[in-house]
């Protein structure tokens, strides 16, 4: 999961206590940049369950503060654990000729049609 908005200060364990409530947490590691603004600085939470990252996605500002910035983020080159698809649709083996319709509701390609048309 993706913290962003952390102030300097703040320490690898104070993101663990804030999240370990939503379930076990494997790794948290911060990231600050080198300027002044900290509008740049986060952290990455890998949990051990990806039900319990979608959890603190949704409820992890809900009775804290400071309020962070929390989504998945795209960052996760920086996770130690293999990439979760969270669309369900395994492109390794999808089954060929499935029907077109099935196709244009996949969440990946219903992104590129939004894209498209911006």
């Amino acid at each position: 999961m993706y913290v962003g908005g952390i102030a300097k200060d703040v320490t690898e364990n104070m993101i663990w206590k804030r999240f370990q409530k939503f379930g076990p947490i494997e790794e948290v590691k911060l990231y600050f940049r080198n300027d002044d603004s900290g509008m740049d600085d986060y952290a990455i939470v890998t949990f051990l369950y990806k039900c319990d990252n979608a959890t603190a996605i949704e409820q992890g500002n809900d009775d804290c503060t400071p309020h962070y910035t929390l989504c998945y983020g795209g960052r996760r080159q920086f996770c130690k654990v293999k990439y979760a698809d969270l669309d369900n649709v395994d492109e390794d083996t999808a089954v060929q000729g499935q029907d077109k319709k099935e196709e244009e509701d996949d969440f990946d390609a219903l992104l590129k049609k939004a894209l498209r048309n911006r």
